[in-house]
């Protein structure tokens, strides 16, 4: 995978974002056929994203709304199972 996103690369003659687009997306692979890399697969998104923004060359305003998006989203994936609920129907 190294020697055909490498080709593509100086096939194409733009390195820097797309660099960052190439180790996402391998990072990204080998988390799927190697069990127990976690963070592999993190890493593999966050530098996918970072490509992306740079690619499309966005600005600090629409970074901040979709890490905030992010945020929310996340907080909603995954809830703490010991968290108190919404509605406290118990007497104290």
């Amino acid at each position: 995978m190294w020697l055909v996103g490498t080709g593509l690369l100086l096939a194409s003659r733009h390195i820097w974002p797309e660099i960052l687009l190439v180790v996402g997306s391998i990072k990204l692979a080998e988390s799927l056929f190697i069990t127990g890399r976690r963070r592999s697969r993190r890493t593999g998104i966050v530098m996918i994203v970072l490509g992306l923004f740079l690619t499309f060359r966005l600005g600090l305003v629409e970074i901040l709304v979709l890490l905030s998006a992010w945020m929310i989203v996340d907080s909603l994936r995954y809830r703490n199972p010991y968290r108190k609920p919404v509605v406290d129907v118990s007497l104290d």
